[in-house]
């Protein structure tokens, strides 16, 4: 059995950062990353880094936290190009938290 807890990221960058941070983040967590949204004000865009849907303890949970913690070390060599957070929800548990962002 197990259980289980989402994790996802959020960046957004302006313009002249975001294809590079959104391709780097590809590179390291593959399909989990969605397309760049564009705001309609101030040239910020976003995307996000997809859960990895798989239960606590299991590898793929392990892989996932493994390639999120990479990205995260990449986002905080790019610290004032973007903002980014990580969040927590869902799951057996039912709570939400800001884990992790480019602040600490």
């Amino acid at each position: 059995m197990g259980y289980t807890t989402h994790h996802s990221i959020v960046v957004t960058a302006g313009e002249t950062y975001i294809k590079e941070l959104h391709e780097e983040a590809r590179h390291i967590c593959g399909h989990l990353v969605s397309g760049i949204v564009n705001s309609k004000m101030n040239g910020h865009h976003s995307f996000f880094v997809a859960t990895d849907g798989s239960k606590e303890g299991w590898p793929d949970s392990a892989e996932g936290d493994s390639r999120r913690e990479e990205l995260k070390k990449y986002l905080r060599t790019q610290r004032r190009s973007c903002d980014w957070v990580e969040v927590v929800f869902g799951g057996d548990g039912g709570e939400a938290d800001i884990v992790d962002d480019g602040d600490s």
